[in-house]
């Protein structure tokens, strides 16, 4: 992988279920690691309903150097991007090699 395709700064956050101050438990996000990717949109769709928009969603190709901080990325976890919050769905170690996480 080139170093020039990795110009965007990525949070990785994991989701850590806490208590609220009535004992109901929510989700809380930690910072694990912050990192060089590639932040990319695939496709976007959106759902309507009476001609209201009700659901906007955009798939979205992030792209990172396998390594200490994101060897251990599952869908427990999003990536924060300039504010942009995306839900892991799927990980992919590209070509089955410890080089590039999809």
């Amino acid at each position: 992988m080139e170093a020039g395709r990795l110009r965007h700064r990525v949070d990785i956050e994991v989701g850590v279920p806490v208590q609220d101050e009535s004992g109901d438990p929510v989700l809380t996000w930690e910072p694990v690691a912050t990192v060089w990717a590639s932040v990319s949109p695939i496709r976007g769709r959106e759902a309507t309903f009476a001609g209201e928009q009700v659901l906007g969603e955009t798939d979205t190709r992030i792209i990172m150097r396998y390594g200490p901080a994101t060897e251990q990325i599952t869908p427990n976890h999003r990536i924060v991007h300039q504010g942009a919050i995306f839900n892991v769905v799927q990980v992919a170690h590209v070509n089955l090699g410890q080089r590039t996480i999809e």
